[in-house]
């Protein structure tokens, strides 16, 4: 005997609470990380360990000796220290005296490769980010200008001589103080409550004066994470390898200290460099930036903002085709055509009897289509400003 109705229900389980069933292809897609040959050397062993350690340091051998050609000499770098600290001097008195001058500077920052000491040789110019407590205008940046030459004129009447006129950004968002011994670029912005209340036309460029206090932060993140001399002739290299290879020009230097410290590093420990030096090589090669990537994060940044947004669909698959095929240069002996040379590289069809096949676009951009690239947070005062 059955108590109750002597209908039985065909569905034996109770309604569902959630939404309908989502097909596992329709799921949230997930960002993955590109094959890291690091992470796993050990399921791989090299099959002639002798032969590899004997190339491996000639690879390290070539990489010292690069970097150091990169470098700049101590009287180089002592000379642009000179005029940098003069410059600076002379920013502190207008803080503290601003006499006649349209302008308030709330604080003086030094950023980009010279803080950094990553500087390339023969690129002799100092970045320094200029704070001003009000509204910044094309006529208090100038009056600035006038007010720097005609200080250091007073102050420094003998020994290093200056240009009579500052070099003016287009957009007036900055300036270049020229001398015999370097270049001091002034960058502008103004204080976060002011950002705000910046009126396009009257004032300057608003994402200009974000992108300069960012460089801030972006100094400040390597001086804390990543200012180990290892790292910084990482930096050298990987920017050196950009200069001469058209398909890597997209990376800014940011971009490149990311790379850097992220290739570096592994379980808290620092790689050798060649090791490193191939690994940003494999991983660009491997889809580090290329949509669906889990990318690099920027770490300077809310949101968890992916740098390879700041790219264009069609600079993420020029990147990763051209690291493609540096990567198969240095699997065959070829690390010293790497080094020194530039997109003939990418003609070779063979090294060492290993024939290449040729390699194709993956992304074709479609006449009318606009991509969308993400600009916020995007390349720092050293993307438009800084060309080493």
């Amino acid at each position: 005997m059955v108590r109750g109705s002597g209908r039985i229900s065909m569905n034996r389980f109770p309604p569902s609470l959630a939404g309908p069933m989502v097909p596992p292809f329709m799921s949230r897609r997930v960002p993955r990380h590109p094959f890291d040959i690091v992470l796993c050397e050990g399921a791989f062993p090299r099959v002639k360990p002798g032969a590899h350690t004997t190339e491996e340091s000639a690879f390290n051998a070539a990489l010292l000796k690069r970097a150091q050609i990169l470098t700049p000499s101590s009287e180089d770098h002592s000379a642009l220290l000179g005029f940098v600290t003069k410059i600076q001097s002379i920013l502190d008195n207008i803080i503290i005296s601003p006499g006649k001058t349209e302008v308030s500077i709330e604080e003086v920052r030094v950023v980009g490769s010279f803080k950094k000491a990553t500087i390339m040789k023969g690129h002799t110019v100092a970045d320094i980010v200029v704070i001003f407590k009000t509204l910044p205008t094309k006529e208090s940046v100038v009056a600035l200008s006038q007010r720097i030459i005609a200080d250091f004129r007073e102050n420094y009447p003998t020994g290093l001589q200056i240009a009579d006129d500052v070099l003016m950004a287009p957009d007036s968002t900055g300036f270049d103080v020229i001398s015999t011994q370097g270049t001091v670029r002034i960058l502008i912005s103004t204080i976060s409550t002011n950002l705000k209340k910046l009126t396009s036309g009257l004032h300057l460029d608003s994402n200009a004066m974000k992108l300069h206090m960012g460089a801030i932060r972006h100094s400040r993140w390597f001086d804390d994470n990543a200012s180990h001399s290892s790292n910084k002739m990482l930096v050298r290299l990987l920017k050196d390898l950009r200069n001469r290879f058209t398909g890597l020009n997209c990376l800014n230097p940011w971009m490149i200290d990311l790379l850097a410290h992220r290739s570096l590093l592994t379980n808290k420990q620092t790689l050798p460099i060649q090791i490193a030096y191939r690994r940003v090589i494999q991983l660009l090669a491997g889809g580090l930036f290329l949509p669906g990537s889990a990318g690099i994060i920027d770490p300077c940044e809310t949101g968890n903002v992916r740098i390879q947004t700041l790219l264009t669909l069609e600079q993420q698959d020029l990147l990763c085709m051209t690291a493609q095929h540096l990567v198969r240069v240095m699997a065959h002996g070829g690390f010293i055509a790497v080094l020194n040379g530039n997109d003939n590289i990418l003609k070779l069809k063979s090294i060492n009897g290993i024939i290449f096949g040729d390699l194709q676009k993956a992304y074709v951009k479609q006449e009318g289509m606009v991509e969308e690239v993400d600009s916020t947070g995007a390349e720092s005062e050293e993307v438009a400003m800084e060309s080493a």
